[in-house]
């Protein structure tokens, strides 16, 4: 058994966890919406280290997003996370 847990080179800059909760009954604004949002998110691929949807553990229903973004400060990130973003 290794006697440290395995690790991955240093990020440079800063990096912030984003969770963007659904309102209640925003299935259809979401599935409106959707081609949308995964083709910004591949605009600012490199923006983001990982992200995905949320669901309840065991549940098929997403109740949001999550991601994790490279940015400079808070201000940089919701710049990449915002309904304001392009």
């Amino acid at each position: 058994m290794a006697k440290y847990a395995p690790t991955v080179p240093r990020i440079d800059g800063g990096v912030f966890l984003v969770l963007a909760f659904d309102a209640p009954g925003s299935e259809a604004p979401r599935d409106e919406h959707l081609e949308q949002h995964l083709d910004y998110v591949e605009k600012n691929v490199a923006r983001y280290l990982v992200c995905g949807p949320l669901r309840q553990p065991g549940e098929e229903l997403l109740i949001g997003s999550f991601f994790l973004v490279r940015a400079e400060d808070a201000g940089d990130c919701l710049l990449y996370t915002s309904d304001a973003a392009d």
